[in-house]
């Protein structure tokens, strides 16, 4: 009978990148590393003979060939280091100017290393890459660097130290605001005053009185933490400042001496809906609220959108009608046409109203939004359209 070895050539693979190098000479600086190791069959680490065999092809950035070399192991540019219980690793190393080929271009080269052990018959392959700028574009762009820096702070780049800036004033700042001087707006302390109303109404607001906001839960008289606090004017046609409670119930503002209405909210609370703020001065007011059962949909791919509807004086809008719909279009959940599809109900004596609806997403054509329209008890009609969000519960806000 005959027997039959079959040989099998095993090629196994590791990547690596070389970082950013230059070409200006021979130095350590300049010069470029490719690491590598030996498995045999089974994994396990082996030991470079100096019979054995080293290709190595470099590609230049458009991928033709720069250069290529065939070495033994026991070439003298190749070092070895041994880890206990681990085995061996080599390095070859020479000057970047030897691998970059003979037309050297910036960019980022590719290389392929094949080690093969000529007693086994297995070759452990190695790929990576490195990116070259020439000498004289590589040292431009660190000059470029230096200067960037050296405009912007006091870095000093002889000792690699940076300095606290000292020059900062209220013309520098008010540079950064503005590219061309406004009237008086170089005073230290004036800058809100010609910062348009939706810069400076923003954050905690630009008053010269800090104002404290508490908020608590009247059902176990405990601080309410993540409450969305709004300041607006007595008209509520402008936001003036807005902020979240911490984990002591606490949102604090910087007001001017006026009458302010607070407006709080939170997923799953109510709240008082308007409260009036009266700054005279340093003051803490507070505002309460509990938690409400919203209730799950009536079935579980369904969103429950909820809302409270309030009038101008702050009193629940009663009896007010809420209604959504989609297009009378071709839309679809799943293989059925829900089109056209419209669902209503009226405000309770809170104001308090929920429709039980289809998330955006589980309709096509994708992005779907419902028309939602609320017809107010005085005759006012109010229509956006909104995509409902694939969640058990979401609060409505207009």
């Amino acid at each position: 009978m005959k027997k039959y070895i079959l040989l099998l050539l095993i090629f196994l693979t590791s990547t690596s990148f070389g970082g950013i190098v230059n070409n200006s000479g021979t130095s350590g600086t300049d010069s470029l590393s490719f690491q590598f190791y030996l498995l045999d069959s089974i994994g396990n680490n082996i030991s470079l003979a100096s019979s054995d065999s080293i290709g190595l092809v470099v590609f230049y950035p458009n991928g033709d060939e720069a250069y290529a070399l065939t070495i033994l192991g026991n070439n003298g540019n190749i070092t070895e280091t041994t880890l206990s219980n681990i085995g061996s690793f080599y390095v070859y190393a020479d000057a970047v100017a030897n691998f970059d080929g003979s037309s050297a271009s910036d960019g980022v080269y590719k290389w392929l290393m094949i080690v093969n052990d000529i007693s086994l018959g297995l070759h452990t392959s190695h790929s990576g890459e490195f990116q070259l700028y020439q000498n004289s574009d590589f040292n431009t762009r660190l000059d470029y660097l230096n200067a960037s820096i050296s405009s912007r702070s006091t870095f000093n780049p002889s000792t690699d130290t940076v300095n606290a800036y000292t020059n900062i004033d209220s013309t520098t700042i008010a540079r950064s605001v503005w590219n061309t001087p406004q009237s008086s707006h170089l005073i230290a302390g004036t800058f809100g005053d010609y910062l348009d109303s939706d810069i400076s109404g923003l954050g905690s607001g630009s008053g010269i009185y800090a104002q404290s906001v508490v908020v608590y839960d009247t059902a176990n008289g405990q601080p309410v933490s993540g409450v969305n606090v709004l300041i607006r004017n007595l008209a509520q046609s402008t936001l003036i400042a807005s902020g979240n409670s911490d984990v002591y119930g606490y949102s604090t503002f910087n007001l001017n001496a006026d009458s302010f209405l607070i407006v709080g909210y939170a997923p799953g609370y109510l709240f008082e809906a308007f409260d009036t703020l009266v700054v005279t001065g340093n003051s803490v007011d507070t505002i309460f609220g509990y938690q409400i059962d919203i209730g799950n949909p009536v079935e579980p791919n369904l969103c429950r959108v909820y809302g409270y509807l309030y009038g101008i004086t702050g009193l629940p809008e009663v009896g007010a009608g809420v209604t959504a719909a989609l297009s009378t279009g071709d839309v679809r959940s799943g293989s059925l046409i829900i089109s056209p599809f419209s669902k209503s109900t009226t405000t309770d004596s809170l104001g308090y109203f929920y429709l039980d609806l289809i998330p955006s997403d589980s309709l096509s054509p994708v992005n779907q939004k419902y028309e939602f329209t609320i017809s107010r008890t005085d005759g006012t009609v109010l229509r956006q359209r909104i995509e409902i969000p694939a969640l058990a519960q979401w609060s409505l806000s207009w």
